[in-house]
């Protein structure tokens, strides 16, 4: 399920990259990598309990739901190229001709990803790696 919605997504985060339409799919897509960020650790409870924190991770679902939408419009436009950085608030995309595996292009997405959603999650203690008694 995805965190955010689109009325978050146009009134409160005031988004206007995705339409009505493709968000519902590019949110959960970015609720799928916010998971595998954050270790599962966002639940329904904690969803319900802090406001704040809720509307933080609302945030981060928006941002990486547009940066999903920023890739999949490159990867449309120019499919002899891959996807080297986005930068999100001025919509600069680059490309590079690499023949990079798989594996390395996956693991350049999660950390562009995690980059995305740090500004919103950092100080919450969701994307902690450590260990807690």
């Amino acid at each position: 399920m995805a965190y955010a919605d689109y009325a978050f997504y146009k009134d409160v985060y005031l988004g206007n990259v995705a339409t009505e339409e493709e968000f519902p799919r590019i949110a959960e897509r970015a609720s799928e990598i916010i998971d595998v960020l954050t270790y599962n650790r966002i639940t329904n409870e904690l969803m319900n309990s802090d406001e704040t924190l809720a509307n933080k991770i609302k945030k981060a679902n928006c941002a990486l739901a547009e940066q999903i939408h920023y890739e999949e419009t490159a990867i449309s436009n120019n499919s002899n190229g891959n996807i080297s950085s986005i930068k999100a608030g001025e919509e600069t995309i680059t490309y590079t001709q690499s023949n990079s595996s798989s594996y390395l292009e996956q693991k350049e997405r999660y950390m562009s990803a995690l980059t995305n959603i740090s500004k919103y999650l950092i100080g919450t203690n969701l994307l902690y790696l450590g260990f807690r008694r």
